[in-house]
């Protein structure tokens, strides 16, 4: 456990400096409330993306959508 420990600690001072402007994605994908669900669909396949920031009307946040979302509605489908 004692290596674990030291790993992470390591991991931990090596990240302490890294800032989100350094690692986050640009430009941001959005969706507007309004879509269609097969348009949330096409763009989390067309951007390889599992979370999509819903926009209003004024481009403000209003949420957030997720694969996860999308499977609760329909079910992944399984290979058999």
């Amino acid at each position: 456990m004692k290596n674990l420990d030291e790993a992470i600690a390591q991991i931990r001072k090596a990240f302490s400096q890294v800032l989100v402007k350094d690692i986050y994605s640009s430009p941001v994908v959005t969706i507007k409330q309004n879509s269609p669900f097969h348009v949330v669909e096409h763009m989390f396949r067309e951007n390889r993306i599992k979370h999509l920031p819903v926009v209003d009307e004024n481009n403000h946040l209003a949420g957030l959508i997720t694969m996860a979302d999308l499977h609760r509605i329909i079910p992944p489908k399984r290979d058999i």
